[in-house]
């Protein structure tokens, strides 16, 4: 059967999309964009300029402050751990954000970090809104794969200790069932749904459904392994959390959760991470 190994574990299959050398140097090589943002072939980095107001909407719509653009350019181009992770990350936006509540989103699946200029926020907040995408989340989400081992042990004390912040203490017991290492098994589930499929639906064939309860059983071991245990959504946040106060205080209330003890554990973990 087509992704099954002789273990019997499907793993998925597909070519390896190969680049030839002078392919890889051209996607290593770093030049400046019109804006001035450090950027590699078929990155992008959008900065909206506002709209005029002749839109279907009729408003004008103002563009990040300028204060806001400068500083996250000079953290984009300098910055240590965000120059390791920016390679990782093939899309980033800055617009302004006058009403909402939301300030940064990454998204890994589509290596996109989304960041929203609020005007209630100050310069300095909002460098800090950076450091928890990039460094903080993108980050946790590149060691799942790179830094695994060491991810778990930061988990681990993560996971035990109590919140961070303020924003930590409000999702905490939503976040603590929350798992954010969902790859294998979203693939696992992907090729059950095809097998099933494939193989009648309701009518499966006996030979369809030893196939499908191997993929299910795969899934299950995945589920109840105790690294993957850790990959929780808490642990992820608490990670972005002690990445704000590493880059500086104005970010959620600090101290208010956490012991001297407990913050200097943390802060240690996270420096094990972070090579």
């Amino acid at each position: 059967m087509k992704g099954f190994k002789k273990d019997g574990k499907f793993r998925p299959t597909g070519k390896k999309q190969g680049l030839s050398k002078a392919q890889i140097r051209e996607k290593k090589k770093v030049t400046l964009n019109k804006e001035g943002f450090k950027t590699r072939k078929g990155q992008v980095i959008y900065i909206s300029k506002g709209s005029s107001g002749e839109g279907w909407s009729g408003r004008w719509k103002e563009p990040p402050r300028e204060e806001v653009v400068d500083n996250f350019k000079e953290m984009w181009n300098k910055d240590p751990q965000i120059r390791k992770m920016e390679k990782h990350i093939e899309y980033v936006s800055m617009v302004n954000n006058k009403t909402g509540n939301n300030a940064g989103t990454w998204s890994n699946g589509k290596a996109k970090v989304k960041l929203y200029d609020r005007e209630s926020m100050t310069p300095e907040e909002m460098n800090l809104v950076v450091a928890h995408e990039i460094s903080g989340h993108t980050f946790w989400d590149f060691s799942r794969k790179w830094r695994r081992e060491a991810l778990v042990e930061f988990n681990k004390i993560a996971n035990a200790l109590p919140p961070a912040n303020d924003y930590v203490e409000t999702n905490e017991e939503e976040w603590k069932t929350w798992n954010d290492d969902p790859d294998e098994i979203d693939k696992l589930k992907e090729e059950a749904d095809r097998i099933y499929e494939e193989y009648g639906g309701m009518d499966m064939s006996e030979e369809g459904m030893n196939l499908r309860e191997a993929v299910l059983l795969e899934i299950q071991e995945i589920e109840n392994d105790p690294d993957h245990q850790t990959m929780t959504r808490y642990a992820n946040e608490q990670h972005s959390a002690m990445t704000e106060l590493k880059y500086g205080e104005g970010g959620q209330e600090w101290g208010y959760y956490l012991t001297d003890d407990e913050m200097e554990e943390l802060s240690d973990a996270w420096d094990e991470l972070h090579y």
